[in-house]
């Protein structure tokens, strides 16, 4: 740990030159008769997916966060949405519904699918499937009864097809909806939502909140300035090079500055391409945008290495000689002390 207060990185303060990350591109889907298809209204529409309300996605942040659990992105893990939060609260349900499509898995996000006109027939069929518990509006009584993650196959009409904006207003809405329960699926090929293809767009990368004030962050660095920090020591590959955002190399599912404490000593002290571009040790993670902020560039690799390798379990990680249970797998953790050699342009 540090003497006194640890040293915030400017990346970290507020109004800092934040880059960051932008939305992932969305990939290709790959050729399927269905999304060749140009959506038309009338076009009768059948798909399987995570029901989600609209504040959810759009409302609690950008990208969206659950009103329930703001560590987890809307469109990132659906699965972790509670009954409670989409069936109980107010102004949730009151937004609207919409079905998601399948998450892609180069963005690892699921992209919008179809907007529902009738949320009565949703919460009709939802709350008779829940697990009344922490959903006080569900009946369901068995342990089978879920109590995360609404999964419905929808049939529809299509009665308008949105204007492919990141809103509500962005999916085709259906219309004389028909709630049926995921097991029911479709005959033939699902729908495949304009939003879920090639080119379509995807939402934002957050914003950037302020930090708030402190001390520390109110000094300018300086070169030569004495730095203290304790967090997490990222490689610069898995940060800035395997995508935007940059993505685990060995889990592409985890943006690496959303949860750095899942990053494998493996892929940190094995992997060449990731060693050898450099280490940085991260600033706390904000808790409004979710983000671990870029913290400090270090200029000693091998010293990193011969710490790191010392303290991590011998196993899938090869070249670290921990042979104690307690030895880490996953997420580098250490307090960094040195002097700012330079002071980076803050992209």
């Amino acid at each position: 740990v540090c003497d006194g207060a640890p040293t915030i990185p400017p990346l970290c303060k507020t109004e800092a030159a934040v880059t960051v990350p932008a939305a992932p591109t969305p990939a290709p889907v790959p050729d399927d008769p269905a999304a060749s298809d140009e959506l038309m209204v009338g076009d009768d529409v059948c798909i399987t997916g995570y029901v989600m309300d609209n504040y959810c996605i759009y409302t609690t942040g950008n990208p969206g966060v659950l009103l329930d659990d703001q560590s987890v992105v809307t469109l990132e893990n659906p699965e972790l949405h509670s009954f409670y939060c989409l069936l109980d609260v107010g102004v949730c349900y009151n937004s609207g519904f919409q079905v998601l499509g399948e998450k892609n898995p180069d963005t690892g996000l699921h992209c919008p699918g179809f907007e529902l006109d009738d949320t009565d027939a949703v919460l009709e069929v939802a709350r008779a499937l829940g697990k009344n518990g922490k959903c006080k509006t569900c009946t369901g009584e068995e342990d089978s009864n879920p109590e995360y993650g609404y999964r419905a196959t929808i049939k529809g009409k299509v009665k308008s097809l949105g204007d492919g904006s990141h809103s509500a207003a962005g999916p085709p809405t259906l219309t004389d909806i028909q709630v049926l329960d995921e097991s029911v699926g479709c005959d033939g090929a699902p729908t495949i939502p304009p939003l879920c293809k090639a080119g379509a767009a995807v939402p934002a990368a957050p914003t950037p909140a302020p930090v708030p004030d402190d001390p520390a962050a109110s000094d300018e660095l300086m070169v030569g300035d004495d730095v203290c920090i304790t967090g997490y020591v990222m490689d610069n590959y898995c940060i800035y090079t395997t995508g935007n955002p940059g993505v685990l190399l060995d889990d592409q599912s985890v943006v690496t500055l959303e949860n750095p404490e899942l990053h494998s000593f493996y892929c940190l002290l094995d992997v060449g391409v990731c060693y050898n571009s450099g280490f940085q040790v991260l600033g706390e993670k904000n808790p409004d945008t979710g983000l671990h902020c870029p913290g400090f560039e270090l200029d000693d690799t091998d010293a990193v290495l011969e710490v790191a390798r010392a303290l991590g379990k011998n196993g899938k990680c090869k070249t670290c000689t921990g042979e104690e249970d307690s030895n880490p797998e996953y997420g580098y953790r250490a307090t960094i002390k040195g002097k700012v050699k330079s002071l980076g342009d803050g992209s």
